[in-house]
């Protein structure tokens, strides 16, 4: 009688087990879920070191909007960067129109500290021409500054640091 009652009592317990098991998954899956639905918005930017950021992605032509380059400095220490007025340029460009940015004439060191920082940046949707009609990174008396013609752009950042370019922003030009 022994070995019958030890063989229930392993038959139950096992029963119980079997119980445990489910209720437990039960609740293991429904606590996924709701870290799931729960979760915080990810930051769309977590993985990029550097990204633009416009006030607007359309513009009309001749006019410039304001934006920030926004870096995310993981190396553990400052970074120079040679610039003028600020270390970011940003440029339209396409296939029929470059994207230099010119500078005025003047050099300056900028330190990029570590951690996150953020840089204002003008973007104008312009060209400069030059007396020999050929758009070039100059300024002077022969040159001006003339509305690009519209169409779609992309802002593109000059001065960045290797490792910390952004990625493109595309921009209409009306």
């Amino acid at each position: 009688m022994e070995t019958d009652r030890r063989g229930s009592s392993f038959r139950a317990s096992k029963g119980t087990r079997r119980a445990v098991w489910v209720v437990l998954s039960l609740l293991v899956v429904g606590i996924g879920a709701w870290c799931f639905q729960h979760r915080p918005e990810p930051d769309p930017y977590a993985e990029d070191r550097a990204h633009l950021q416009l006030s607007s992605t359309s513009m009309t032509a001749g006019s410039q909007v304001e934006g920030s380059v926004v870096i995310d400095n993981d190396t553990g220490e400052e970074i120079e960067v040679p610039g003028c007025l600020t270390p970011f340029r940003v440029a339209l460009g396409n296939e029929d129109h470059s994207t230099i940015a010119f500078s005025p004439a003047c050099l300056q060191t900028f330190t990029l500290p570590v951690g996150r920082s953020t840089w204002p940046v003008l973007v104008r949707a312009t060209e400069t021409l030059c007396n020999d009609g050929d758009a070039i990174p100059v300024s002077g008396p022969a040159c001006q500054q003339l509305p690009l013609p519209a169409g779609v752009y992309q802002a593109t950042v000059n001065g960045a640091p290797a490792g910390f370019v952004p990625a493109p922003v595309s921009v209409t030009v009306t």
